[in-house]
């Protein structure tokens, strides 16, 4: 027998009584729980159990429930920190998926950002005259020497010493003796010719 009796009070029998809160009085006059869940409009979108007094609303993931249990409700995991690093998060119902910074991918399950190994995946990059090295979101070509930046810095491109040279501007630690770099006169008593990542010296008669 459920007795779940709040109180009893006064009444032309005799007296009643007055159930708690999730139960209600029987025709034998005995308090038996309420079965909230038969209500059809207890925890749309979720499944509802029924328990001692009460119930409780169960939301699949990505859902809670409303503050009374009416209703299942769409949980923002945007709103949460450490979504989507290197990319922006966008909130679906039930879910959310990511949105990945150029660079970067999503990962196998979508929910975050990965970095994008170019080098690897590229191995031509850098391979003219110098080295890949990935970095988070891009990568950088390491010229050898000889070799310097195209615009953009995604590839090596030979230097021209010799037309270096004509215009006065430094062409590294190249020339005839010396010291560290600086302005030189390329093959004098002769005519400098631009090879790949280098230049050699055509020399003039005697």
């Amino acid at each position: 027998m459920d007795l779940h009796f709040q109180y009893f009070f006064p009444a032309l029998s005799g007296y009643a009584c007055k159930c708690d809160r999730g139960y209600e009085l029987s025709s034998s006059g005995t308090c038996r729980d309420v079965d909230e869940c038969a209500d059809r409009k207890r925890c749309r979108g979720g499944r509802c159990r029924n328990t001692r007094g009460g119930f409780e609303c169960v939301c699949p993931p990505g859902f809670d429930p409303s503050y009374d249990g009416s209703e299942c409700l769409d949980q923002d995991e945007c709103g949460l920190t450490g979504r989507c690093a290197h990319g922006t998060c966008l909130n679906e119902r039930g879910s959310f998926r990511c949105l990945c910074d150029d660079g970067f991918r999503p990962s196998a399950s979508g929910l975050s950002c990965r970095d994008v190994d170019e080098c690897a995946e590229n191995p031509r990059l850098c391979a003219r005259g110098g080295r890949c090295r990935n970095t988070p979101g891009s990568y950088v070509c390491e010229c050898r020497a000889g070799f310097v930046h195209s615009a953009d810095g995604g590839f090596c491109l030979d230097e021209d010493e010799c037309a270096a040279d004509e215009r006065g501007g430094d062409v590294g630690d190249v020339g005839d003796g010396g010291g560290g770099g600086g302005r030189r006169r390329l093959c004098r008593n002769g005519r400098c010719v631009n090879t790949e990542g280098a230049f050699k010296c055509l020399c003039d008669p005697g």
